[in-house]
């Protein structure tokens, strides 16, 4: 885990990730700032459809003890304490997950994506 969080894309980006060998899986998101937290947002998509119809997530990126807590919050004006967003579900072979990292408060990112076979 500190190898994940040592390094982050901060601000913004999008990765594309095809060719998923599973037929259901769950993408985990985990979430970096430098020495101070900020707010941000990540989403998940895919043209064909088939990914988590919660596709949506704000989060407000701080020291949480060393424990990864996954963000709930729905909407920018309830943001919540989190660092890291999970998208259950999904079963499109391709998807996209794009994230901003300067919605309030200093400048946060994407250390890592992680895809879990879901049974």
């Amino acid at each position: 885990n500190l190898k994940l969080q040592k390094g982050y894309i901060q601000l913004g980006g999008s990765l594309t990730v095809g060719g998923i060998p599973y037929s259901k899986y769950d993408v985990y998101v985990y979430l970096n700032a430098g020495d101070n937290g900020g707010n941000g947002r990540v989403v998940i998509s895919s043209p064909s459809g088939g990914v988590s119809p919660d596709s949506e997530f704000y989060y407000k990126f701080t020291w949480l003890g060393g424990k990864f807590v996954v963000a709930t919050s729905k909407d920018e004006a309830n943001v919540e304490k989190a660092n890291c967003v999970v998208f259950p579900g999904n079963a499109a072979k391709q998807f996209t997950v794009d994230w901003k990292g300067d919605l309030g408060g200093w400048w946060t990112g994407v250390s890592g994506i992680q895809i879990v076979e879901a049974r």
